[in-house]
């Protein structure tokens, strides 16, 4: 499982929610689904469920915009752009 304190305070930095899912074979499930719907001839694949772990949404704080804002200046003066 990855840590959450380190996605929750990356998603604040770009201000975006995020839904974790809990661990599973995905390419698997993916390649089940996409055989289920070949084989049943529908016009849309079917929809399956999957388990969520967490969800998180940005904190709100104004610590975001300060983040990104360093983060340019540090890229303009180590690149250049």
């Amino acid at each position: 499982m990855r840590p959450f304190a380190v996605m929750s305070a990356a998603l604040c930095a770009i201000a975006w929610a995020a839904v974790v899912p809990a661990e599973a074979e995905y390419v698997a499930l993916g390649a089940a689904r996409q055989a289920a719907w070949v084989l049943g001839g529908e016009a849309t694949a079917p929809t399956w469920q999957r388990d969520v772990i967490a969800e998180t949404e940005p904190s709100g704080s104004d610590w975001g915009p300060v983040v990104r804002e360093r983060y340019d200046a540090a890229r303009r003066s180590a690149y250049g752009i």
